[in-house]
């Protein structure tokens, strides 16, 4: 026999009784209905963490890949321009050296326009011939 605490009035009571001898409480059956209904429930609140924690989970794991996505699109598009043809010349009027992507040159016939950023002389550039003279408009 050993003495354990009345779960409603807190009084020293024998394990060995069925109800408390201060209150009424009944012990042992009570006692072990509500000890089961707490191992059985779920708390709303241990929920509602779990919820949450999985939606911060996602949206870090959804942030993570998206900014290596954009990175990987940001050193493809820098692999892409590197990779295209370039043009150099030096402007005739000038003198300044000119390297520009193919690309960003107005093609027209036999060859490019350019408009020079320094004298701002527009250029035609003969591809074949790989000769810059100065367009008169």
């Amino acid at each position: 026999m050993s003495l354990i605490k009345c779960p409603e009035c807190n009084k020293e009571i024998s394990s060995t009784i069925d109800k408390c001898i201060h209150c009424g409480f009944k012990i042992h059956q009570e006692q072990g209905n509500t000890i089961n209904d707490r191992n059985k429930q779920i708390s709303p609140l241990a929920i509602l963490l779990l919820i949450v924690s999985l939606v911060i989970a996602v949206t870090a794991i959804v942030f993570v890949f998206n900014d290596i996505n954009n990175t990987y699109k940001k050193n493809m598009d820098t692999i892409n321009e590197m990779s295209k043809s370039k043009v150099s010349f030096n402007c005739p009027y000038c003198r300044i050296r000119v390297t520009v992507n193919e690309d960003s040159l107005q093609k027209v016939s036999g060859g490019y326009r350019y408009m020079c950023t320094n004298c701002s002389k527009l250029l035609h550039i003969d591809k074949k011939t790989n000769t810059v003279t100065m367009l008169d408009y």
